[in-house]
């Protein structure tokens, strides 16, 4: 019996061949970086959830296999999600110190929402890194060897947030044990819900933001 994914990698909704999906992924993260500048983050944003989320349930309703090849699966989410939150549970609870040493420690009222919708679009930024460009770049022809891609991803992770050195090194570290993790257990859920969270308290207790009401502050009276 073979092993071998169930669908050729790269052959997704309308047989989109692998070029094209890494070419989206690029433009998916210029877009990201022309329209920060801009103040267009939260159409920006809403956009690309709406957009890719498209893109995956289109591909799924013609192959339906091809959503557990991507890593939205629950088969090995209770292994998937152990291993994730021995790693990155205790990050939380070092940032929750150093915040605390820092007096940087705020729990504005936004946050609830924050930690329950950052996690969307961190599954969406790891189903473009992961299933998308990793993956393509280890089945495609470049073949790349797994430390190639564990530190071209954390190097992808950071260069969307180039300009804050803090936030580069952070999310650099991050990306890399996250393309670890996916290499691992190809399962992008665990990878989402700590980006969102992480990203979050990040955000509020390191680099003193609240990233929610600056992209949707025109919602929440800001």
């Amino acid at each position: 019996m073979s092993d071998q994914p169930t669908y050729r990698i790269g052959d997704t909704f309308g047989g989109t061949p692998r070029w094209a999906e890494v070419v989206a992924v690029v433009v998916t993260g210029l877009l990201h970086l022309m329209c920060k500048p801009l103040g267009l983050q939260g159409p920006y944003i809403v956009t690309a959830i709406l957009g890719w989320t498209a893109f995956v349930m289109l591909t799924a309703k013609k192959r339906p296999e091809v959503a557990r090849e991507w890593g939205f699966r629950g088969d090995n989410l209770v292994p998937a999600l152990t291993v994730s939150a021995a790693i990155f549970v205790p990050v939380m609870v070092l940032m929750v110190v150093f915040a605390a040493i820092r007096g940087t420690l705020a729990t504005p009222p936004s946050l609830p929402l924050m930690l329950l919708l950052y996690p969307l679009w961190g599954l969406i930024q790891q189903f473009l890194v992961q299933a998308l460009l990793v993956t393509n770049l280890a089945k495609g022809p470049l073949r790349l060897h797994r430390n190639w891609l564990i530190a071209g991803g954390g190097a992808l992770f950071s260069l969307v947030h180039v300009g804050n050195p803090l936030m580069m090194l952070a999310t650099g570290m991050l990306g890399a044990t996250f393309v670890a993790l996916y290499l691992r257990f190809r399962n992008l859920w665990p990878l989402g819900l700590f980006h969102g969270w992480l990203a979050s308290l990040f955000y509020l207790w390191f680099l003193n933001r609240d990233p929610l009401t600056e992209v949707f502050g025109h919602l929440f009276g800001g």
